[in-house]
């Protein structure tokens, strides 16, 4: 929401050349950062859907489109099947995974998730003080 917003305010103030929100200047480091998970995130949601469309050919793209952006902007709102279920209730297992994986990536962020995913293991060297005992 957050960058959404900041997102707005830019376009809105590239006419003055500086952004401004409730008499605050937003330098262009966070603007650029706002606009880099904006199009990341966009960027996350179409190859999930596209992962989607292969899988689940038999549905409508605009559905599995919508069903892809609400749950990574975990709002719990569903398409429906006309009865009880949600759409997601009728995809296969790794279509339900793909979901999940799009839940918790929304929900903590896309960067922070492929980070924690794909992150290397690496050793911490911590280095204490040397302390003095007297004996």
């Amino acid at each position: 929401t957050t960058v959404v917003v900041l997102l707005f305010y830019a376009y809105w103030s590239i006419r003055n050349g500086r952004v401004r929100i409730f008499n605050h200047e937003i330098p262009q480091e966070i603007i650029s950062r706002a606009f880099i998970i904006a199009v990341g995130s966009a960027v996350y949601i179409v190859i999930a859907v596209i992962f989607l469309s292969l899988l689940e050919s038999e549905f409508n793209f605009i559905h599995l489109l919508f069903e892809t952006s609400s749950a990574f902007a975990t709002v719990g709102i569903s398409v429906g099947d006309g009865g009880d279920l949600s759409l997601c209730a009728l995809f296969s297992n790794p279509s339900k995974i793909i979901i999940i994986i799009m839940m918790l990536s929304g929900r903590i962020g896309v960067f922070a998730f492929l980070l924690s995913v794909f992150q290397q293991d690496k050793a911490i060297h911590i280095k204490f003080p040397k302390g003095k005992i007297y004996l």
